[in-house]
């Protein structure tokens, strides 16, 4: 499995779209969700989904290929909400592989895995935004403040 973090070269494949969502347990899911997709020209690339039966929760991540889908980029959350999402009262996030992920990075008295964090960032080869950096030593402020 890919590191998550790796990010593509930029054009390395096409722009792809990810939703993540969840609601209760509910028999058609996936069903309505593949189908908005296929409707519309979508290729799915990943599709993960689980249900936790102790707390009778859905929960489902789906990928597909923007080149070639039939709703516009920034419409499609506003379709998808309509035409899925509100029938089964989901929670959702809709997410772009070709925009930057912003994380946070949690750092303690040891710096060279922060400092690799940081010059992998910098030099593009992880494609984030890292707005805050959180350490409980002063030392670490030093080399923080320049990134």
């Amino acid at each position: 499995m890919p590191d998550i973090l790796q990010s593509k070269p930029p054009h390395s494949s096409p722009a792809s779209a990810i939703l993540l969502m969840h609601c209760a347990d509910q028999q058609g899911i996936v069903a309505s969700v593949t189908e908005f997709l296929h409707q519309n020209g979508g290729n799915i690339v990943d599709l993960e989904q689980h249900v936790d039966r102790a707390a009778g929760v859905f929960f489902m991540r789906v990928e597909w290929d923007l080149s070639g889908f039939g709703v516009p980029r920034e419409k499609i959350g506003e379709f998808f909400k309509i035409l899925v999402a509100d029938k089964f009262l989901m929670e959702w996030k809709l997410s772009f592989s070709d925009e930057p992920q912003r994380m946070a990075v949690y750092v303690s008295k040891l710096t060279h895995c922060l400092y690799d964090i940081l010059s992998r960032t910098s030099s593009g080869e992880w494609q984030v935004e890292i707005p805050l950096i959180i350490s409980n030593h002063q030392a670490i402020q030093p080399i923080a403040e320049p990134f």
